[in-house]
């Protein structure tokens, strides 16, 4: 019985099959190899010519891709000094962590492309070099106080004073603006003994606030 099932398997393909098979799978011996063999050398020449082409002369689409992936490089420093940033913050805390890495991350994208107003940018990142969202909040309320200063200020002389007093700082210009029409307002209206008001204009004549504190300071010491 076992030699019969081997039977059947040995008599799968005839003779006259092998032998067409092997002659299909064997290679035909030809007098091509002398060609083969100076294609090859023509081959190598050319490749190593072109590798002395590519050195002498670098491709510049790769040249600009390279030069591309710098701001790339950069962005990755940035992100990891924000993160290292938000963990010096929040030693203890993993949320918080992240929380201020996002926070912060937002507010960098911010300064990249929504901070139009350069003397400001250039302001708030003086202020608050490593804190991104330190920067854009000064940054709005910089360009808040600057929008004020410029539309809102009928006080000339108080204006200019904000100014020279705060060149730089839109915010306390603001600040400083709204204090001294405070006190003008206070010296114009309420300061009626007359000798002290004298005496405080005359020791500050272009400060309303200090007219006002030194005003009711001797007032109070009568």
């Amino acid at each position: 019985m076992k030699d019969e099932i081997k039977s059947s398997h040995k008599t799968l393909t005839s003779p006259a099959e092998e032998y067409q098979n092997k002659a299909c799978v064997e290679p035909i011996p030809t007098n091509k190899s002398g060609n083969l063999a100076e294609k090859a050398e023509k081959q190598n020449i050319n490749n190593d010519l072109k590798k002395q082409n590519a050195k002498a002369n670098p491709n510049p689409i790769f040249k600009h891709s390279m030069h591309k992936n710098k701001p790339h490089n950069n962005s990755i420093r940035k992100t990891s000094e924000i993160r290292q940033f938000a963990t010096k913050k929040h030693p203890n805390d993993v949320e918080m962590q992240q929380f201020e890495y996002e926070e912060q991350v937002e507010s960098k994208a911010f300064m990249d492309k929504d901070a139009i107003e350069q003397n400001i940018k250039a302001f708030a990142i003086k202020e608050h070099t490593d804190d991104y969202s330190l920067q854009q909040y000064v940054y709005g309320e910089q360009v808040k106080s600057k929008a004020f200063m410029d539309e809102d200020t009928a006080e000339r002389d108080i204006k200019a004073f904000a100014v020279k007093e705060h060149p730089d700082d839109y915010s306390l210009q603001q600040y400083v603006y709204e204090e001294q029409v405070k006190s003008k307002a206070f010296m114009d209206e309420e300061a009626t003994e007359q000798d002290i008001k004298t005496f405080a204009v005359e020791e500050h004549p272009d400060d309303y606030s200090l007219q006002q504190y030194v005003y009711e300071e001797r007032v109070e010491a009568r």
